[in-house]
């Protein structure tokens, strides 16, 4: 144990480097998994709004063809229209 104080002694401006190094790995690891998670958010946002717009559509060509059917019509699946 006193050597390890006898050595943080003599070299101080290794220790102080190598606090220097420390606090900067920290910083850039916790700016690295910040904007990791950033990314992954935004991603995941696009996904669900992308999901949601194809949803909506799904819908809407449900409910023409409903109402196609409901006018008496026949729905034309190659064409998109109610004959």
């Amino acid at each position: 144990m006193m050597a390890a104080i006898a050595w943080l002694v003599v070299r101080p401006r290794l220790v102080f480097a190598g606090a220097v190094v420390l606090v900067a790995v920290v910083i850039l690891g916790g700016t690295y998994f910040a904007g990791r998670d950033e990314g992954a958010r935004s991603v995941t946002d696009a996904i669900e709004r992308q999901d949601a717009r194809a949803e909506a559509e799904a819908d809407g060509a449900r409910r023409d063809v409903r109402q196609c059917a409901d006018r008496g019509g026949v729905w034309d699946v190659a064409t998109g229209t109610c004959e």
